[in-house]
């Protein structure tokens, strides 16, 4: 099958989108397909792409908050240049704005299927954009609702994003097909050890933003210190909030930084090495659809403790697998009791890493081609 991917997000980005389009792309091909992936070209500079990969003009370029923007010149009418010379059997987008947009229309006038990944709850991004945010939230709402009546079929990364859709009344044909990991975040084994000492390693690997909610696991390690639980946390990520946090740990909260250390950017093999060594994943946000980063926890054998919220409802085995808890004291409460309780913690471990297995792109991959199929 001849595939064409569109996304407003990749290289120099990184994060779960990015990640999950490139084990999707990789599986894929494995599998025989054909696919070109069409995206920003946000710095004019050699970005070492794979040959499959084709950015668009973009005069203006700018950083806003860190993060890498960029406008395209007359995008549709690239998009649809690039489509007419590859002639796809699906065009597959993974945003409702910008190039997704601008994508849809093409395939539209083209007749070509299109398929769209919805990924995150778009809306809880609102802040990002300096207008009043009742009327932002509103307009972003009614805006990807009505993209997702226009395409032809969708992609949900959980049941609970399905339920929402259809809730929202959306008719489109939704199949529900979680992300898979890249081949590096799946190992066939796990290296647990155990506790040494009553001494946990916490982790949480995530984009340092707003959204995330990491405060709250600033605040969590204030009261497991004062409850004199022996810890060590570990914050991997990068992002917008990153140097505020630092801030806020180690000035407001006092925390010491031998027990909580920041990561900036570290490379997928340092990642997955701090997934290996970790007791337990973390996990704050209450907005992510998925949060990839919980499979890659498990795969690695860390049981995931985590704030309530759509992603994490179809991955997370209450006892299982790890806990859903519904707020900082609830989930200093379960870190306690495991501290406590080596042979649970263990047996959440082994559970955990065959939850990951689940994640294998290959598996995945063929069920988003059955997808494509029928709309051909």
């Amino acid at each position: 099958m001849n595939i064409v991917m569109v996304t407003n997000n990749y290289s120099p980005y990184s994060g779960g989108v990015v990640s999950s389009i490139n084990a999707q792309v990789d599986a894929l091909q494995k599998l025989g397909h054909i696919v070109t992936l069409i995206t920003l070209d946000f710095s004019g500079k050699n970005y070492q792409d794979p040959t499959w990969v084709k950015r668009l003009y973009c005069p203006i370029t700018f950083i806003y908050k860190k993060n890498h923007m960029a406008i395209p010149w007359r995008a549709k009418k690239q998009i649809r240049q690039l489509i007419s010379e590859i002639k796809p059997d699906i065009v597959h987008v993974h945003h409702p704005f910008l190039l997704g947009h601008s994508a849809m229309q093409v395939a539209k006038q083209m007749h070509i299927p299109m398929i769209f990944t919805y990924h995150t709850i778009y809306e809880a991004y609102a802040h990002y954009i300096p207008l009043p945010q009742a009327f932002v939230k509103k307009i972003t709402t009614y805006s990807v609702l009505k993209f997702c009546r226009q395409v032809d079929g969708i992609i949900a990364p959980s049941s609970s994003i399905q339920d929402y859709l259809i809730d929202n009344t959306i008719e489109t044909p939704i199949k529900v097909i979680p992300s898979g990991l890249l081949s590096i975040f799946l190992p066939t084994h796990i290296k647990k050890r155990p506790v040494e000492n009553g001494m946990l390693h916490l982790l949480v690997v995530s984009r340092m933003t707003k959204e995330k909610n990491i405060k709250a696991i600033l605040h969590v390690a204030q009261q497991l210190i004062e409850q004199n639980v022996l810890f060590q946390l570990k914050l991997i990520g990068f992002g917008v909030e990153y140097d505020h946090l630092r801030e806020y740990a180690f000035e407001q909260l006092r925390l010491p930084k031998d027990v909580v250390q920041f990561i900036y950017k570290p490379s997928k093999n340092e990642i997955e090495q701090a997934y290996q060594s970790a007791d337990m994943f973390l996990f704050p946000s209450k907005t992510d659809t998925q949060g990839l980063v919980l499979a890659e926890a498990m795969a690695a054998g860390a049981p995931v403790i985590a704030f309530d919220g759509a992603g994490q409802r179809d991955i997370i085995k209450q006892a299982q697998n790890g806990y859903i808890v519904v707020n900082e004291g609830e989930m200093v409460d379960v870190i306690k009791e495991l501290a406590h309780s080596p042979e649970q913690l263990s047996l959440l471990s082994e559970y955990a890493h065959e939850t990951g297995q689940n994640y294998k792109p290959a598996v995945l991959a063929q069920k988003l081609i059955q997808f494509y199929q029928c709309f051909l």
